[in-house]
C-alpha cells in the first residue's frame, strides 16, 4: 500500500507483480494507494484513499513522501474492509504510518530502499521517534535484498526475512511480439528506466557515442521519461548521434516487445538500487545485461558470468567496453541470454508470490 501507480518504479511493480500472485493463488487483494490510478491498473482491485504531493529531489524523479488522509476516513476504511493482512511498502511516508497506526489488525512491512551515499536517515530524523513507536505495531518485516535489511535497521529494526523481487514469466519472455520498427540487422542495446541523473542515461549516450567510431550498425533505444530527456536528446543532437531512438513511457503491455526487440540491456544505474527489477525483467527476455555495479545490482548479478559485465559506477569508458565485447560476439550473447532465462525462473512471481504468503501465514501464526 502507499504507492502512486502513475509514477513507474520498482515499488510500484511489486505491487502489481505482487497483487497478481496472491490472487491466483486464491487472496482476495486489495492495493491501497494515493494518487491516482495507473493506465494498467483498471482490472485490479485499487483503493485511492490516500492524497499526494509530487517532488522531484535527491536525483530521482518519483513521488515525494508527502501522502496523507484525514484519520477519519481512514478508520471508516478499515472498519469497512476488515483486512486480514496490512503489507505496508517502505519506508512509507505519512499516509502509511497513519494507516499503520490506525491498524488492528496483522501488519508487515516489505522494505525496498537503499540510497546509498544518499543517506536518507538525516531526513527522516525529525520523525525518527515516531517510526520507532510504529516500528511495535509491525508483525512481520519483508526486505527485497540484504542491502536493503540493513538499511532498514535504521528505521524500523527488527529481524528481516529476504524475499526479493518477481517477474511475471508469462509477459516477459524470449519468445513472442518485437517491435516492428526494430526488425533490422543492427545491434540493439536497450535501456529502460527514468531519465534522471541517478539512472545514469547521459552516461549511456557517451559510451554509445565511443562504440559508434568502431560500429556502424549499432541501435540504442531509450524506453522512459523524466527530467534529464531534454538534456540527452541535445547531447544527442549535439553529437549527431544516428540510430538513437527515445521512445518515451511504454505501456505494461508493450514493454515486453521491447526487451525481445533488443540484443544486449544496459542499466547504468549509479546509486541508489536496493534490487533491480529491470535485471530479471531482461533475464526473463534473454537478454545479457551490461550494467553498473551498484549494491543492488551486484547482489542480482552475483553469479558467473554475469557479474563479469558488471562495471565500477561511473566508468564510462569501462562501460563502452563491456558493451564492445557483447557486440562482438553473438554466441557470447546468446549463452548469456540462456543463463538469464534459467536464473529468472528463481525470480518466478509465483514462487516469489507463494513465499509471501507463507510468511504472513507464518506471523499470523
Amino acid at each position: 500500500m502507499d504507492p502512486n501507480l502513475r509514477i513507474p518504479g520498482g515499488v510500484q511493480e511489486h505491487c502489481r507483480g505482487l497483487y497478481d500472485a496472491l490472487e491466483s493463488l486464491g487472496q482476495e487483494v486489495v492495493i491501497i494507494a494515493c494518487g491516482q490510478k495507473g493506465e494498467e491498473d483498471w482490472e485490479r482491485n485499487v483503493a485511492l484513499l490516500g492524497n499526494i504531493f509530487e517532488l522531484r529531489f535527491l536525483g530521482r524523479a518519483a513521488s515525494a513522501p508527502f501522502t496523507w488522509q484525514t484519520l477519519q476516513k481512514i478508520r471508516q476504511f478499515l472498519d469497512k474492509e476488515r483486512f486480514d493482512v496490512l503489507n505496508f511498502e517502505g519506508p512509507g511516508g505519512l499516509f502509511s504510518w497513519e494507516v499503520l497506526a490506525l491498524s488492528k489488525t496483522i501488519n508487515v512491512l516489505t522494505f525496498h530502499i537503499y540510497p546509498g551515499a544518499l543517506d536518507l536517515f538525516w531526513f527522516g530524523l525529525p520523525v525518527l521517534p515516531v517510526i520507532r513507536f510504529l516500528n511495535r505495531k509491525l508483525s512481520g518485516r519483508i526486505a527485497v535484498s540484504p542491502v536493503a535489511a540493513d538499511y532498514a535497521q535504521k528505521f524500523y529494526p527488527g529481524k528481516y526475512e529476504i524475499i526479493p523481487n518477481g517477474v511475471d514469466l508469462s509477459r516477459f519472455s524470449s519468445e513472442g511480439a518485437k517491435v516492428e520498427k526494430f526488425r533490422d540487422d543492427k545491434v540493439k542495446i536497450l535501456f529502460v528506466g527514468r531519465l534522471d541523473p541517478r539512472k545514469g542515461i547521459l552516461h549511456l549516450l557517451i559510451a554509445y557515442q565511443q562504440l559508434t567510431t568502431k560500429f556502424a550498425n549499432l541501435c540504442l533505444m531509450v524506453v522512459g521519461d523524466g527530467p534529464q530527456r531534454e538534456k540527452a536528446l541535445g547531447f544527442v543532437r549535439k553529437n549527431k548521434l544516428k540510430n538513437v531512438e527515445f521512445l518515451g513511457k511504454v505501456s505494461s503491455e508493450k514493454l515486453p516487445e521491447c526487451f525481445r526487440t533488443a540484443d544486449i540491456y544496459c542499466s547504468p544505474a549509479l546509486y541508489g538500487e536496493s534490487f533491480g527489477i529491470v535485471l530479471i525483467e531482461a533475464m526473463a527476455s534473454g537478454l545479457p545485461i551490461v550494467a553498473y555495479a551498484n549494491e543492488g545490482y551486484k547482489r542480482v548479478l552475483r553469479k558467473k558470468p554475469f557479474c563479469d559485465f558488471l562495471v565500477e559506477p561511473g566508468d564510462v569508458t569501462g562501460l563502452a567496453k563491456s558493451l564492445e565485447i557483447l557486440i562482438k560476439d553473438r554466441g557470447l550473447r546468446k549463452s548469456l541470454g540462456e543463463g538469464g532465462l534459467k536464473e529468472a525462473k528463481n525470480y518466478d512471481w509465483r514462487k516469489i508470490g507463494s513465499q509471501t504468503l507463507e510468511f504472513y501465514r507464518e506471523v499470523a501464526g
